[in-house]
């Protein structure tokens, strides 16, 4: 007998129907019926009678439905213990887009002084998943870029998903190659010289997504250019496949990437674009109710305070 047994049997319940608890429940009807038959065969007797008006529930069942409704009950209780705790400590979870800066500010901030009675936890993500785990609840602050552009389109977007982007620095866009590309030694590009070259790009950024519209760059500003084919849905490894290149380029933010043992070693090159009409701005994404502890305003400012330094 598991858990999910007893959440089954209650929403069929209260709705009377299979079809409406399966509906409810985000399962299919066949699957639940299975699932209750072979909890009945388990316990050796019917749970449920079934007829054309609908289900109701055998004096047996009605009994186990008692003790499920406790046992839930129980479950609720023993969670509410963790969060009682947990609002007993400031607690901040981050999600932020693929950055050796964004790492870096992470682990120095750990590193400092700092109150027994609180939590920090660092995750990594595409771009655009920064924003589903915010507004999935999963994160409290998500670091993200955007494309300055549209700045506007996305704050309204974010309005009506209750949440609030609040922008911290503005960085260009640079062509990345590898020390082997016959670019390698250009202190600025065009467009018209880039276009010779195939263009690397992370497969995610090519497919639709609400805050997508870094797309709408690709799309704007290099249209008609070779795409070179890779399954690469990461920045890390997109770089490294780079580095051994010597005809494909990348783009990128160079401030977010200085501390790369690429860049520092001198394997991967960023050139400005002379020509690009875009930038992309960094800021980070809250529901608009997030309560802001001092661990979050702490954490952003070291964050804001790296950030002018790179400037």
């Amino acid at each position: 007998m598991k858990l999910e047994h007893f959440y089954y049997l209650v929403a069929i319940n209260d709705s009377g129907s299979l079809n409406k608890a399966a509906a409810n429940l985000f399962i299919s009807q066949p699957y639940l019926s299975a699932v209750i038959r072979e909890l009945e065969h388990e316990l050796g007797y019917k749970l449920m009678n079934r007829s054309n008006r609908g289900i109701t529930l055998t004096e047996e069942g009605k009994i186990v439905l008692d003790h499920g409704k406790s046992i839930l009950k129980h479950i609720d209780d023993i969670k509410a213990i963790s969060a009682s705790l947990q609002a007993k400590v400031a607690t901040l979870i981050i999600v932020g887009f693929t950055s050796y800066l964004l790492l870096d500010v992470y682990q120095d901030f750990l590193s400092l002084s700092r109150p027994s009675k609180w939590y920090l936890n660092y995750e990594e993500k595409q771009n655009p998943m920064v924003y589903e785990k915010v507004l999935s609840g999963e994160c409290h602050v998500g670091l993200m870029y955007l494309d300055t552009k549209h700045l506007d389109d996305y704050r309204h977007y974010f309005d009506k998903k209750n949440l609030k982007f609040v922008s911290l620095i503005r960085s260009p866009i640079y062509a990345i190659v590898s020390k082997h590309h016959p670019m390698a030694s250009e202190t600025k590009v065009t467009l018209s010289q880039l276009k010779l070259y195939p263009l690397l790009i992370e497969s995610f950024k090519m497919n639709y997504s609400p805050i997508n519209k870094i797309q709408n760059v690709l799309e704007s500003e290099f249209s008609g250019f070779t795409l070179e084919p890779n399954r690469f849905d990461n920045n890390r490894s997109l770089l490294y496949y780079l580095s051994k290149s010597s005809t494909a380029f990348s783009l990128g933010q160079y401030l977010f990437n200085t501390s790369n043992p690429l860049v520092q070693n001198g394997d991967l090159i960023y050139i400005p674009i002379t020509d690009l009409n875009t930038d992309l701005t960094t800021g980070y994404l809250t529901k608009k109710d997030f309560p802001e502890n001092d661990l979050f305003t702490n954490y952003i400012n070291y964050l804001n305070e790296r950030l002018k330094k790179t400037i």
